[in-house]
């Protein structure tokens, strides 16, 4: 396989050997105390393991700091005004 000129490598060759999760997601089906995130689909409960799903963790995060770029002040939620009286 030829090398793309072009193309860059977000981690080293090192860092990709020492790597123990080299899934991109890790979701795994059933219930468990030790998640990171959980939620029931179609009466199935999934979760995100706290321990070995470190790439998981990384994509939930650049996913929500997508989402919070893509709010603008319009569709945020008009709050009313409150009067304290003493």
């Amino acid at each position: 396989m030829r090398s793309n000129p072009n193309a860059f490598r977000l981690q080293t060759e090192e860092a990709l050997r020492r790597a123990t999760d080299t899934s991109i997601i890790k979701v795994t089906r059933g219930r468990s105390h030790n998640c990171f995130a959980a939620t029931v689909y179609r009466g199935s409960a999934y979760g995100v393991p706290e321990r070995g799903a470190e790439n998981t963790k990384q994509v939930f995060s650049i996913l929500a700091q997508l989402v919070a770029l893509s709010v603008t002040p319009g569709t945020l939620p008009v709050t009313s005004d409150v009067r304290l009286i003493q």
